[in-house]
């Protein structure tokens, strides 16, 4: 690691710029809840594009990150589009195996059952979910994978702002974005 002088200190590490999404530059981690040594510059805070930090990471191509998409199969080409995205970025991303409202296929109870703890396995080995809430939408198997990472403290992040949306209403959450 070098030594870069900030504010008058010498401090160890090498300085780098988040993107929009608050993501460093370095190891194409979310910095604000990424495990490798993420600090702010003095002076900043780790929220927006404009703010620096501190990587410990000196080998990104070590340990890229696993993200999990959840959200209803009718999106099929959001979580495409959305794969392909984080895939380009470095990431790791588990996705479904087939989409069932959005090409229309029958599944059993039992079926729908194994594909649900298939999923949750896959939450299991992400380090964050991200969830396809396209217009604010998140049906009950969206809620519970929701729900399921947060028990298990796997970071979540968001297509659009977070909205509880059913076919017919939507209400606004409370609380901060993990």
């Amino acid at each position: 690691m070098s030594e870069q002088s900030v504010g008058g200190t010498e401090q160890s590490g090498d300085i780098y710029e988040l993107d929009d999404m608050g993501v460093c530059q370095n190891c194409r981690s979310v910095a604000s809840v990424c495990r490798h040594g993420h600090e702010p510059v003095e002076g900043h805070q780790v929220r927006c594009s404009d703010d620096w930090v501190r990587c410990e990471l000196s080998n990104p191509e070590q340990e890229p990150e696993v993200v999990c998409l959840c959200g209803s199969t009718r999106f099929k080409s959001t979580y495409r589009e959305e794969e392909r995205r984080l895939t380009m970025e470095g990431k790791i991303v588990f996705t479904c195996g087939l989409f069932g409202h959005a090409d229309g296929i029958e599944l059993s109870t039992d079926e729908k059952q194994m594909l649900d703890r298939l999923h949750k396995q896959k939450i299991d080995r992400a380090d964050r979910i991200h969830v396809i809430n396209v217009g604010g939408y998140v049906g009950d198997s969206t809620h519970s994978e929701i729900e399921y990472a947060r028990e298990n403290g796997v970071k979540i992040s968001w297509l659009e702002p977070r909205k509880t949306r059913t076919l017919d209403t939507a209400t606004e959450q409370e609380g901060e974005d993990e």
